[in-house]
């Protein structure tokens, strides 16, 4: 699996044009977050501590 450079990333992120989701959306999504790494993990296919950080990024405004 190829390594993913995080600040050259997070640096890409950044620079998106896109309007957030209300706090409400904002929760939701965060709750569907955690069922779908919960369902991996059943499954046997957790996320690495990478694949986390990458996720916590884009799902997270305090991740940027």
């Amino acid at each position: 699996m190829m390594t993913i450079d995080l600040d050259t990333l997070r640096s890409e992120v950044r620079a998106l044009d896109y309007v957030r989701g209300s706090p409400a959306e904002d929760t939701m999504w965060r709750e569907d977050d955690e069922d779908a790494r919960a369902n991996l993990a059943i499954e046997g296919m957790a996320l690495t501590p990478e694949d986390d950080a990458l996720f916590d990024m884009m799902g997270a405004p305090q991740g940027l």
